[in-house]
């Protein structure tokens, strides 16, 4: 007995393979990598596949698979443009993770309907689609909880945890420091103050009573309250109380950091109907924060 082995064939069909098995790594690890590169990376992992075999080194299974392994490192590195070797190394362990999820979406197809190249061309597309959707399912899930963080803010040595949400909409920014601005509850933020400071705020907050005494200069000192104009959907023209705090300590999932000084406007009326959260994150507050951990 023996096999037909047609080289082209064998080129373009580990083309299309590892072409879509960069953009699934690629997807996984969240690169934007250029089709070019893709393209490039594929066609010498498939060159490479073709040498193998003309080469012989079925024979030698140990050298086989560190020549296999060494085109998987060189076709992540070239194809998705990774410099750092952590990254690099979690890309591999993604590019094989990708392939063995597509080889079992192939073999559980019946041999039968595997003949012809076109065929099999169709079926890849297809075990690829139900990947990459796949992916973007787990993505979307995993990224609901990304959107939830846990802040500590500090105060005059006390600290206060509460429940955070990023949101890409808040583009309010300090316009005397340029610092980003969170929205935070008055209600949830009066518990780092005593009865009089929170009234003294509240009364500020309302522009009722006097700026004055002993109470209003402590909370002018530490805080440096102002209002902030700002405009949303159902208020054109509104102004928001601002303060700052001591520091704030921010941790989502593997991502923590600590942010000095960071300016909070502080909202008379509850930012989550459900008590999900109780301070809005401005994403680009990791851009002004300092001793990240």
């Amino acid at each position: 007995m023996y096999y037909e082995f047609y080289i082209d064939e064998f080129f373009v069909v580990n083309l299309l393979v590892d072409l879509l098995l960069l953009v699934l790594t690629s997807q996984i690890l969240g690169e934007t990598a250029s089709p070019l590169r893709m393209l490039l990376a594929a066609g010498t992992g498939a060159a490479g596949a073709c040498t193998l075999v003309l080469l012989g080194t079925e024979k030698f299974a140990v050298g086989e698979t560190v020549l296999h392994l060494a085109l998987a490192v060189f076709m992540v590195k070239i194809g998705c443009g990774i410099k750092a070797f952590g990254k690099l190394m979690r890309g591999v362990c993604a590019f094989y993770g990708a392939s063995f999820l597509l080889g079992g979406l192939l073999s559980a197809i019946p041999m039968g309907t595997k003949k012809g190249i076109l065929t099999f061309f169709a079926i890849t597309f297809t075990a690829y689609w139900a990947i990459h959707i796949g992916i973007r399912l787990c993505k979307y899930l995993k990224g609901k909880d990304e959107a939830f963080c846990e802040a500590v803010i500090r105060l005059n040595g006390k600290s206060l945890k509460v429940k955070g949400l990023y949101d890409t909409g808040n583009r309010l920014r300090d316009p005397l420091t340029g610092k980003p601005v969170c929205v935070m509850e008055l209600a949830v933020f009066g518990q780092l103050l005593e009865g009089k400071e929170r009234k003294a705020l509240e009364q500020f907050y309302d522009q009722t009573g006097e700026q004055e005494g002993e109470t209003w200069q402590r909370l002018a000192k530490t805080l440096k309250p102002r209002l902030l104009p700002y405009s949303s959907v159902g208020c054109e023209k509104g102004l928001l109380l601002t303060v700052t705090a001591d520091g704030m300590f921010l941790s989502s999932g593997e991502k923590k950091g600590q942010v000095k000084h960071p300016v909070i406007g502080l909202s008379q009326t509850p930012l989550s109907p459900c008590g999900n959260f109780q301070i809005i994150i401005s994403p680009e507050i990791w851009d002004s924060r300092r001793g990240a951990l």
